[in-house]
């Protein structure tokens, strides 16, 4: 028989069934491409089996910890399918199944965490991951479908490798090899691939033949394949709409070069297999895993840094609820109150290893306490938080002992930009917008031991917000993340703020400290009075507050009827406290200016309908009055309310047409509106509500 070239191993058959013989292996050199540094790494054929022993023990681990991961993702849907169609039987057979899938996934994670607990952070070229891209060689291996990426530690192998350092560049990853093309976007330029390829020397076991596939055949498939899966055009809001509802990692970076070869940046299929790992660098051998994406690779090839964004607990967010208390009129049991999300974008170097771990889930930094994304403590999944992400957000336990960090993320470890939103989404709509903003450096000193799912402080001039993550407790995370509301941020934090509590009945969610509830409350006042935006009383301290809405009681005049009937926006998500506020203010307006009794009355009628339900409006009977600190009986308040307003059928048309039960998703409205009684307007965000321009002194924009 011929020799065959490309053969993995030698042996002397016999003509006895079933017996097995002995076979010599005959390694060939391997070679490998490192996209993290431009270099060509040679394995000399006695280290091969070194090499293949580290490669195959950790891409066992992997291959075992993303399987899990499919398993406990495609065992989630399961129960959410069961759940909505109301089968006891099948619920209960997908509860179990996706209980078992949490175990095997947390008995994968923990052989993971055994194998890389003593790695430094990601870009650590000493003892760091690598991440390899084979490379074929003249003797016909085809690695177009084998694995096209491999994981080693760099202690493990670094005695084995010869470096070749002749292609161009200062190291600076891949950035050597771009261009752009007639449309602007950056590609890989095969041309310079090409010629760097021709030029590596050549020496040891590297013979020309080599080089020459390289720069002929490898390079050009190399740059075709690359250019090809990368969607250089592709706008963020396509890579959200192509990351599954209940993924916590969507990727767009560096980090995740190798996942274009793989064939993961465009569907969710990749080249895992943990097939014997001689024939899959020979060629052999099929690939048969899928990898359920929960990553979108992508790439900013002109600084060759990558970003992740990370959503806690998923992309979809958790579900809010209230118990309906004594407030609600209908028997419900619990109010919903939309969903919140935390986004954490991290901007990592292209580094070895981020791609390896982070796709599998919240590995950002694998650390042998096996801490997962924020700092806290270690929690487990469990079933029945993973079919239905959901909190009650005043049945929180307080973690004063907690400190969120956003320095515990591999993107600030690898010395990138850390940052991020907390973001919030109707009931009935489909997008999420930002309400505060998230940074390394905006730790704040909140902690005052409430049990609600927000802490809202207010210190050098911005509301700060601490999050409690004890909400996704079963979603295996903890610890809490402080965030802070700037002038970009504020009105939709108010909106925001206004929809919490419109559907939870008026209740007093306790979200706010003290000093900052009354800072926010005069805030919106007096921007309603004056005709101002919200944003230009952010960063006043209380006291400039109290001493501007004093000054106002004393000299108010006809202009601010005027100012309030063009504050339409504001006044509807004005809260009550707000609403009685500016009553209080038209009541001794009307004491004071006797002769503008009817404009008075007819601006109390407009402002006390902006009222959206009946619990608002008695609310407001108790709080009426110029300063924040006066109460009232629910009698007297009323009383002083009907007079306010020109008699006590004045105010019974407007509580008469109040609304006793939330509508969510809905938008906010007048209840003398066709929009509020027939319920309109459903699913539409109240921030993309806009007054026409020029009709409303504080319009939102």
């Amino acid at each position: 028989m011929p020799p065959i070239e490309d053969a993995v191993c030698e042996a002397t058959c016999n003509t006895t069934p079933q017996s097995l013989v002995p076979a010599n292996i005959t390694p060939d050199p391997l070679y490998f491409f490192n996209p993290a540094t431009g270099e060509i790494l040679e394995c000399p054929a006695q280290s091969v089996a070194a090499f293949r022993l580290e490669a195959e023990q950790l891409n066992q681990r992997l291959d075992d910890l993303w399987r899990a991961q499919i398993a406990v993702s495609s065992a989630t849907q399961a129960l959410q399918v069961a759940n909505a169609q109301v089968n006891p039987a099948q619920q209960t057979a997908a509860q179990t199944a996706l209980t078992q899938s949490i175990k095997a996934e947390d008995k994968a994670r923990e052989a993971m965490f055994k194998e890389l607990k003593d790695l430094p952070k990601f870009n650590d070229g000493a003892k760091g991951l690598m991440e390899l891209l084979p490379l074929a060689t003249h003797k016909g291996q085809k690695l177009s479908k084998t694995r096209r990426m491999t994981y080693v530690r760099s202690d493990k192998v670094k005695s084995h490798f010869r470096t070749y350092h002749d292609l161009p560049g200062d190291k600076a990853k891949l950035k050597s090899f771009y261009k752009k093309n007639a449309q602007g976007d950056y590609q890989l330029d095969v041309q310079k691939l090409k010629d760097s390829f021709s030029k590596v020397p050549v020496k040891g076991s590297l013979g020309k033949e080599d080089v020459t596939y390289w720069a002929d055949g490898w390079a050009p498939e190399f740059a075709e394949a690359f250019n090809a899966n990368y969607d250089a055009k592709a706008a963020k809001s396509k890579a959200d709409k192509a990351t599954p509802e209940d993924a916590c990692v969507q990727f767009s970076g560096g980090a995740s070069l190798m996942r274009f070869f793989a064939g993961v940046g465009r569907s969710s299929s990749a080249e895992l297999s943990t097939e014997d790992f001689k024939s899959l660098l020979a060629g052999k051998g099929e690939i048969g895993a899928k990898f359920m994406g929960n990553a979108r690779a992508g790439v900013d090839l002109a600084s060759a840094q990558g970003n992740v964004n990370l959503y806690l607990p998923a992309k979809k967010g958790l579900h809010l609820h209230i118990p309906a208390g004594k407030n609600a009129k209908g028997g419900q049991q619990e109010l919903e109150l939309g969903f919140v999300r935390f986004l954490i974008e991290a901007e990592v170097s292209v580094t070895c290893g981020a791609s390896a771990l982070a796709e599998g889930g919240l590995e950002f930094k694998l650390k042998a306490d096996m801490t997962q994304g924020v700092k806290g403590a270690p929690a487990s999944k469990s079933a029945t938080a993973l079919a239905n992400p959901k909190a009650l957000v005043n049945k929180l336990e307080a973690e004063n002992a907690v400190k969120g960090s956003l320095g515990a993320f591999a993107g600030a470890e690898a010395g990138g930009k850390v940052g991020g939103a907390l973001q919030w989404q109707k009931e009935a709509s489909t997008e999420f917008k930002d309400f505060a903003k998230i940074n390394a450096g905006a730790q704040g000193q909140l902690g005052f031991g409430g049990a609600a799912m927000f802490e809202i402080g207010y210190s050098d001039g911005k509301f700060r917000i601490k999050t409690k993550l004890a909400a996704c407790a079963g979603l295996g995370l903890k610890g809490s993340i402080d965030a802070e509301v700037g002038v970009e941020h504020l009105v939709e934090f108010d909106l925001w703020f206004k929809h919490q509590v419109v559907n939870a009945l008026d209740q007093n969610l306790r979200y706010f400290e003290d000093r900052a509830w009354k800072a926010f409350v005069y805030m919106k006042a007096l921007a309603i009075a004056e005709g101002k935006q919200l944003t230009e009383y952010l960063g006043k301290t209380l006291p400039n507050l109290l001493n501007a809405w004093d000054k106002l009681v004393k000299t108010a005049s006809a202009e601010v009827l005027g100012r309030i009937k063009a504050s339409r926006d504001y006044v509807l998500t004005s809260v009550a406290e707000a609403k009685a506020l500016l009553l209080g203010l038209l009541e001794s307006m009307k004491a004071r200016l006797k002769a503008m009794g009817r404009e008075i009355e007819n601006t109390a009628q407009w402002l006390l309908s902006a009222a959206q339900s009946e619990q608002e409006i008695e609310n407001i009977y108790a709080r009426i009055a110029v300063d924040m600190d006066t109460k009232v009986s629910k009698q007297s308040g009323q009383m002083r309310l009907a007079t306010l307003l020109g008699g006590h059928d004045a105010l019974n048309s407007i509580v008469h047409a109040a609304k006793t039960e939330p509508t969510p998703g809905h938008g906010l409205a007048f209840v003398n509106e066709p929009a509020y009684q027939f319920s309109l307007g459903m699913g539409t965000h109240q921030a993309w509500q806009r007054s026409p321009f020029g009709t409303n002194n504080n319009h939102i924009v």
